[in-house]
């Protein structure tokens, strides 16, 4: 519980128990002419209690009734707030449809048609093609992609290309002991690194107020932004007045893009020096129960999201 919910919990408390206190001493006052705030009155209320003289039940029905009237408040005030999660993953998120564009030929080899005596126009067609659901990109999570630029292309053979391209696409997750030990270092705690959208992270980590760490080696910022992208959605599915906010970062990325929002380091060294800069703030008492729960959460949106 953050300290400024804790000051607004006591204001508001202080606030109830009060307005409780003053409607009951007007309501003595005008029924029984009883002042609660002087004490020749309780005098007399104890004088009559000992000689056993009859008093109105009404007079002891509007203390148990701001009784109640208090411990109802105050529940509902500071009753605890449980936050539906509803993770169904046979509810797939809304697809979106893109047209590609018509084919082109190749100018560097064109072709002939055989000559006829009949001249036939054959009209371009326009396919339409429905890619896989993609993740909708939250209004709260601000990416900047940088504009790509053409870079010289240079001649490599076919047998290269398909090498690289299967490097780039299915990565292997590094450096997971390393950055467990740098993130427990400075406070963090650290979760099992799971996949998601094929691509195996080598870091999961939680800090206090709802803080989230993620990290990759070896990959594109894209593919990163992808993955911020897919857990935020599902944070905004899931959860209701609860922001998460993610951190992420990349070891040796695979582009020299510029992204805002992730973090680029050439080694675990690196890594170390920027975290000792920025540790996690230590977990109280109170802390210990919602980062357990926060804990269960991510497990299952990572689980969830490792599934599909």
């Amino acid at each position: 519980m953050k300290i400024h919910d804790r000051l607004n919990f006591l204001l508001l408390g202080t606030l109830w128990t009060l307005a409780i206190v003053l409607i009951l001493d007007f309501w003595l006052n005008t029924a029984y002419n009883f002042n609660m705030f002087n004490g020749s009155h309780w005098a007399l209320v104890s004088a009559l209690q000992a000689e056993q003289q009859h008093i109105s039940t009404g007079f002891y029905v509007a203390f148990i009734a701001s009784i109640l009237l208090e411990i109802i408040g105050l529940y509902l005030l500071f009753k605890p707030r449980f936050h539906k999660i509803n993770l169904n993953p046979q509810r797939p998120l809304p697809p979106q449809v893109t047209q590609t564009q018509p084919n082109q030929k190749n100018e560097s080899t064109p072709t002939t048609a055989p000559e006829t005596s009949t001249e036939q126009k054959v009209p371009e067609t326009t396919t339409n093609s429905i890619t896989e659901p993609m993740m909708q990109r939250p209004p709260r999570l601000h990416i900047q992609m940088p504009t790509k630029t053409n870079r010289p292309v240079t001649a490599t053979s076919n047998k290269d290309t398909f090498v690289t391209t299967q490097k780039q696409s299915t990565p292997v997750a590094r450096y997971t002991d390393e950055t467990r030990e740098i993130f427990e270092k400075n406070g963090f705690r650290v979760l099992t690194p799971k996949t998601i959208s094929g691509i195996p992270l080598s870091l999961i980590a939680l800090g206090t107020n709802e803080t989230l760490w993620i990290g990759a080696n070896d990959i594109s910022h894209e593919k990163m932004a992808d993955i911020m992208l897919a857990l935020k959605s599902v944070f905004t599915e899931t959860l209701e007045d609860i922001e998460i906010d993610i951190n992420a970062f990349i070891i040796n990325p695979t582009d020299d893009d510029v992204v805002e929002a992730i973090l680029d380091f050439k080694t675990p060294d690196e890594l170390a020096a920027a975290i000792q800069n920025i540790p996690n703030e230590p977990e109280s008492d109170d802390d210990t129960g919602n980062m357990d729960a926060f804990a269960g959460y991510i497990e299952t949106v990572l689980t969830y999201l490792g599934n599909k």
